[in-house]
Formats: structure tokens, C-alpha cells, sequence
């Protein structure tokens, strides 16, 4: 693919949950408007926010399909940045990692149209990266994103939450006639000389249906604010595309959908692991991800039956390259991690006793890893010498998970009266439990042997764990439009291979595979709020108490009892660093989120998240990368059918954060040059400014356009490896047809 290629980027400020205001326009039913599907919530029904029992912030549907077109973003870290309670952290220009209640990396689990997105090869941090920029943002047509541990319907390991998103389906219909559509979007950002766009098309007839998109972008060093006199960081830009392939079929007693959707990014610098002289880039970083998935409806005993069944291959490959121009030495490396899951669910109305789900979901996971040195001055073309030693994983390691689930969501007063509340008084719960296990395989394992020969020769592991989630949570609705929740989950994160097994020499240390097994870490959550939908405000404000168990941490240890080693730069002495279990922490936190319609299309929005972990006796955190208290206000301007549809005033803003963990004193992301308390001082807080606004050229063209940064603010997200942009502007123009 050339790496010159366009790109689309888009993005929307997040909403609570839909509320009935104004008359939108209606839809083209005509048309294959995939835009119409919407996610499945954590009850399997397609409920509002307001409804659902547990604390959950969505966009589906058309609601997304228009605020992607009014105000595009880069990425899909992007879009998710405004949703409330949401923290976008980015370690270098390519890579953005959500936090949900002070909890980020391994700990959030991402999932595709329900497949989970693997986090193996992409970091040195605990648990891996769920690297939300590696999936297509022009291909997103919902996300829903529910906070808390013991999500049942879905995978283990979602710790602070799990985030949802649905992309393109095709939707076959019987009978249907030849129906055509193709949407193309170009936008362009100044702040890093972006060039990206993203062509469309779908067609549907009889029982079949065709959807496809592609994408491409390339992006040059961002400029950051003002402190940086409005230069260019260097290492930052990178190339990027991605293409989308969907068939579907409707059987007759069913549909069958079989897509593919891929993403590469080239020419990345990881800014975070680079430092004079010593470059880490990502020559090319893909994921590809094709699933076959069958949804019905049956009859058994009288009552409907919902039937979702998927296939899945995934794999997620990495081309890094280390160069050291000290020594005249450059290293690459070659990891790669393949994933087959299967997954069945099934759900029935149950009458007065709700709606019962259940379903089954595994996955077999293997990881290659090869390392090749040869010297710098050689070129591309130079003699490529293999280094076991500096392989990243040992080859033949393997993962494998399963879990069954159960959850009822039950309407309390029909189960018991034997009829619906008629005004108020209605009480609902979600009850769920999900087990299973996970088991690892790591062949015996010689690297560290290499790395220093007086030190032994790991041998070989298997090591099985359970899995095992579960949640309770009420919800009571006094009154029509007022509702309060309260409940508590348990779920785990047992050990990943990256957890065990990786090998990395870097930026913070030399990280080492595990000499004492790990145990699982566990989190314990409660949570009580109160919402509201009434007439023209919306709102909800929500505490929530984590205690997290044995968490995975990042360590000092001994090899052979040196505590560092001559690292692949050949000078320095790199701090050796491993994974251990640490003690039980835990997490407060406090999410509000409001928004009020006002008059003629005009409301106001605001939403705010805090996360407080406890400290030390000598005051630091006792868990890392937590961010600091962070939200977003705007007031906004929305008139559908006008030619001036939408205009935005947005503030984004955060706190500082000074409360820091001794892993955080480690991280180059939080302490880039020295780690020591007296000279790392976290991240400081910020406030932005932006202006955004579309103007509906006709009922197929759009045309949009922002300021963003307006008082060119340095800034940077705590936990990110650079800086924020600076004042830039954004012009988009997006057709459909």
C-alpha cells in the first residue's frame, strides 16, 4: 500500500442517552443506511443509557453517523476523548489507550462487532495496550462504553470497564430491489499537516448485501502550543490505512455476515522508548480482524429465541527497529500474535421473569518473536545476524481462555404483581455470573542464560487460573424520568503471556520474563448514583468504590545479583525491571455528567471524572498512571434540516497530577528524563478551547470546520509521551450519496 495514501478522521462529543427534544430528519429508508444498527447493550436489548442498571455511556446509530460528520477526528482515541468519564492516554502520535475509573492499559477490554481485541506485543506496561487507534474510524457506527468490573456477557479482564464498539454491517434483506449507496470524506488538520480520506460503498438485492470502505492518511510531526514555540515534535508523524470488506445473507431463518476489516501503520516513532541517538520506530504495525457471524430468532416453548453465534481470526503483527548510532548497531525485530475465537449467545423473554441471556466465548492465541541485529552503517541491505536473545517472547508460547455466562435482567414489579408499573415505582435487576479458565503454555525458555550466562535456564510452564466475573445491580424509578442505581461486580485479569514471558529492552529498563508465576488480579466494585430524563435535562452523577487485588506491577529485580545490565545501547546499565503481584490498592471515584436543552437547537453539556487512589505512607499512589481529574463542557447549536446546522463551543480540561506511584517514577511518559521524586513532578493540568462548526450544503454534502486550541495552550495528557497540539484548524467535506 503506498504510504503517501489519504485518510479519513472522525470523532463526536459523547451523549448520555437519547432524549426527545426536536424532530430530526427523517431517514432515507431507501438507502442501506448502516448507520441504523446500534450497539447491543449489556443486557442484549437495544435500552437507552437511562434505562440500563449499570453506569453506561453510548452512541449508536444515526445519533453517531451525524456527530461524525460534524465534527471529524484523526482517530478513533479521538472520538472516544469527549465521552464522559472516558481518559485518552497517548504514549506516542499512533497509540491512544483508554482509562476508565483509574484503571488503562490490559485492564479496559476493547471489543470489535464482539470480538476482543488482543493487547500481547504492544507494550512494556502491565496487561498490554488496547490500542484504540488500530482500528478504522470511518468504519464505526457505534460505541457504548460500560465502567466497572464484571461485565458477564463478555470477556474476563475488564477491570475498570469494557468498550464496546460496532462498525459497518451490511443488512441483507429478502426481496429487496437494487439499492446503491457510496459516501467519500476528505478532512485536513494543520497542526500536523494531515491529509486523510475514506471512499464507501454498499449495495444491497434479494438476500445479499455488500459493504466496503477503505482509507488512508499520513501525518507529519504534530506542532505543540505556545511553551514549544509552535514547533514540530520531532518522531511523530506516521502513515496510515485501512480497508473494510462485508458481505451479507439473509437465509430465511437468519442472517449470515462475513467480513474483514485490516489496519497498518507505517513509520511510527514510539517518541516514549526514543532518545538522542537511539531511534525505536515501527517500520509497519497491522491488525486484521475477519469473523463469520450468524444471527437468528427461533420459537422453543412458546417464546422467541435470539441466536448470535461468531467465528473469529485476528492477528496483530509488528515490525520494530532499534537504532544506535553510538555504536553502529541496529536491531530488529519481527512479533507477531494470532487469535482464533468462538463466541455463542442466546436470549429469551422470559415474561414476568425478564429477559435471560447466556453464551459461551474462547479463544487459542499463539505468539512468534524473531531478532536480527546487523550494523547501522550497512544499510537495508546490510547482513542480518539472528539474536535469540533479544527475541521478545520465547516461539511456541500460547494462550488459551473459555467462559460460560448467565445474566437475567428482571423486571421486579411484573415477576412479583404480575403487571407493569404504570407511573413510577418501577424496580429492575441485573443479575449475572460468568466462569471459566485460562491456561498459559511457555516452551523452556534460554534468553536470559544468553543475557548473562551464570543465570539459569528457565523451564517449561503451563499455568492454568480460573476466570470468573459477577455482577448485582438495581435499578428503582420512583418517578417517570428519575431513576436510581446502585449495585457491585467482582471480576479478574488473569496473567497474559505479555504479562509472563516478554523480554524487552527499553525505556524504562530491561524488562524480564517472570521467575515466580503470577496470580490473577481481582477487582471488587460497587457503585450507587441517580439519573434523570426529564423534559428538557438529562443527567446522572455516580460514586464508585474499586479494590483491586494482587495487581501486576512493574518491579526492580536482581539477575545473577546484578540489579542492571549493559543494554543493547552498549553504555548504559539498564535497571532491570520484572512483573510482580503488589499489594491491594484501591480506587474512588466520582463521575457526573449533565446536559440541558435550551431553545431553537440550542444546549448545554458538561461532564467531569474523578479518580482518588490511596497512598503510601509516604504519599504516593499506590497504583501508577492514574489521571487526575479531567472533564468537558461545551454549548452547541443544532438545527438538522438549516444550512447551518451545528455549531460547537468546547471546553476540554484537566487537573494536574502530582500524586504519583514508584512505576510512574519509571514511566517516560509521566518522567521522561530523570527518575527521581525531586525532579518529577507529574503532569500539569490544563484547560482548552475549541470551536467547531458544519454547514449542509445539501442534503448529500456537508461541509465542517474547527479551531481547535484557540489560545495555543502547551498541554499534554498525563500518562501521554507528548505534547498536545497546538492552535490548528480542521476542514472536512463529507458526501453521500
Amino acid at each position: 500500500m503506498s504510504r503517501w495514501l489519504w485518510c479519513l478522521g472522525i470523532g463526536g462529543v459523547g451523549l448520555s442517552w437519547p432524549i426527545w427534544t426536536q424532530a430530526e430528519e427523517p431517514i432515507d429508508v431507501a438507502k442501506p443506511r448502516i448507520q441504523q444498527d446500534t450497539v447491543r447493550s449489556v443486557t442484549l436489548r437495544r435500552d437507552s443509557v437511562f434505562e440500563s442498571p449499570r453506569s453506561t455511556a453510548a452512541m449508536e446509530g444515526i445519533d453517531l453517523g451525524d456527530e461524525l460528520r460534524v465534527a471529524p477526528a484523526r482517530s478513533v482515541g479521538d472520538m472516544l476523548r469527549d465521552k464522559e468519564a472516558v481518559f485518552v492516554q497517548q504514549p506516542s502520535y499512533g497509540v491512544a489507550n483508554a482509562s476508565l475509573r483509574g484503571l488503562g492499559e490490559g485492564r479496559v477490554a476493547l471489543y470489535v462487532d464482539d470480538v476482543r481485541l488482543t493487547t500481547t506485543i504492544t507494550s512494556t506496561l502491565p496487561g498490554g495496550l488496547t490500542n484504540l487507534n488500530l482500528i478504522d474510524p470511518y468504519t464505526v457506527r457505534g460505541v457504548e462504553i460500560i465502567r466497572g468490573a464484571g461485565l458477564t456477557t463478555y470477556g474476563e479482564g475488564g477491570l475498570g470497564g469494557t468498550i464496546l464498539l460496532r462498525t459497518l454491517r451490511p443488512t441483507a434483506i429478502a426481496d429487496s430491489p437494487v439499492e446503491l449507496s457510496a459516501g467519500a470524506r476528505g478532512v485536513y488538520t494543520s497542526p500536523d499537516q494531515g491529509v486523510q480520506g475514506s471512499i464507501t460503498g454498499a449495495g444491497r438485492w434479494n438476500r445479499f448485501a455488500l459493504e466496503a470502505a477503505f482509507s488512508a492518511r499520513r501525518f507529519r510531526d504534530v506542532v505543540g502550543g505556545s511553551a514549544s514555540a509552535n514547533e514540530a515534535q520531532p518522531n511523530t508523524g506516521y502513515g496510515e490505512g485501512g480497508l473494510y470488506l462485508g458481505l451479507g445473507i439473509d437465509t430465511g431463518r437468519g442472517t449470515l455476515t462475513g467480513v474483514f476489516q485490516g489496519l497498518r501503520q507505517y513509520d511510527s516513532i514510539r517518541s516514549e522508548r526514543s532518545q538522542g541517538g537511539d531511534v525505536y520506530s515501527l517500520p509497519e504495525l497491522g491488525r486484521d480482524l475477519g469473523y463469520l457471524r450468524y444471527d437468528g430468532e427461533f420459537e422453543a416453548a412458546g417464546r422467541p429465541v435470539e441466536v448470535h453465534a461468531t467465528v473469529s481470526f485476528q492477528r496483530q503483527s509488528e515490525l520494530s527497529a532499534r537504532q544506535v548510532v553510538s555504536i553502529d548497531r541496529s536491531l530488529r525485530q519481527q512479533n507477531r500474535v494470532d487469535v482464533l475465537g468462538v463466541s455463542s449467545r442466546l436470549r429469551s423473554d422470559l415474561g414476568r421473569g425478564g429477559s435471560l441471556s447466556a453464551g459461551f466465548e474462547s479463544n487459542f492465541e499463539w505468539v512468534s518473536s524473531t531478532a536480527e541485529q546487523s550494523r547501522l552503517h550497512d544499510g537495508p541491505g546490510g547482513t542480518l545476524t539472528p539474536s535469540p536473545a533479544d527475541a521478545r517472547y520465547p516461539n511456541g508460547s500460547r494462550a488459551q481462555t473459555f467462559a460460560f455466562f448467565l445474566q437475567d435482567d428482571i423486571d421486579l414489579i411484573r415477576l412479583f404483581s404480575g403487571r407493569e408499573a404504570e407511573s413510577g415505582g418501577r424496580l429492575r435487576a441485573l443479575i449475572g455470573g460468568r466462569g471459566g479458565g485460562s491456561f498459559l503454555y511457555i516452551p523452556q525458555d534460554a534468553r536470559l542464560s544468553q543475557l548473562r550466562p551464570t543465570s539459569e535456564i528457565l523451564d517449561e510452564q503451563q499455568q492454568g487460573r480460573a476466570v470468573y466475573s459477577g455482577s448485582l445491580h438495581l435499578r428503582y424509578e420512583p418517578i417517570s424520568g428519575l431513576a436510581m442505581v446502585a449495585g457491585g461486580s467482582l471480576g479478574v485479569r488473569p496473567p497474559s503471556l505479555d504479562d509472563t514471558a516478554r523480554l524487552d529492552d527499553g525505556r524504562p529498563g530491561m524488562l524480564l520474563p517472570t521467575r515466580v508465576a503470577l496470580s490473577s488480579e481481582s477487582a471488587y466494585s460497587g457503585e450507587a448514583g441517580i439519573r434523570t430524563a426529564y423534559r428538557r435535562l438529562e443527567g446522572s452523577v455516580t460514586y464508585a468504590f474499586t479494590r483491586l487485588d494482587n495487581p501486576i506491577l512493574l518491579l526492580p529485580v536482581t539477575l545473577a545479583g546484578d540489579s542492571c545490565l549493559l543494554g543493547f545501547d552498549g553504555r548504559s546499565c539498564s535497571p532491570l525491571l520484572s512483573r510482580a503481584n503488589g499489594e491491594t490498592a484501591s480506587l474512588h471515584s466520582i463521575e457526573a455528567v449533565a446536559r440541558v436543552y435550551l431553545f431553537w437547537g440550542l444546549s448545554a453539556f458538561a461532564s467531569v471524572a474523578y479518580t482518588r487512589p490511596d497512598t503510601t505512607a509516604t504519599g504516593e499512589s499506590t497504583l501508577p498512571r492514574v489521571p487526575p481529574v479531567h472533564g468537558v463542557a461545551a454549548v452547541e447549536f443544532r438545527r438538522p434540516r438549516t444550512i447551518f446546522n451545528f455549531v460547537q463551543l468546547l471546553v476540554r480540561w484537566a487537573g494536574p497530577q502530582r500524586q504519583l506511584a514508584t512505576e510512574d517514577l519509571w514511566d517516560p511518559t509521566i518522567c521522561p528524563t530523570t527518575p527521581s521524586v525531586a525532579f518529577c513532578n507529574g503532569t500539569p493540568g490544563f484547560m482548552l478551547l475549541s470551536l467547531r462548526s458544519a454547514l449542509r450544503l445539501s442534503r448529500q454534502i456537508q461541509l465542517t470546520a474547527a479551531i481547535d486550541n484557540i489560545t495555543n495552550e502547551s498541554y499534554r495528557f498525563h500518562g501521554s509521551g507528548l505534547d498536545g497540539a497546538g492552535i490548528g484548524a480542521r476542514l472536512g467535506l463529507d458526501a453521500n450519496y
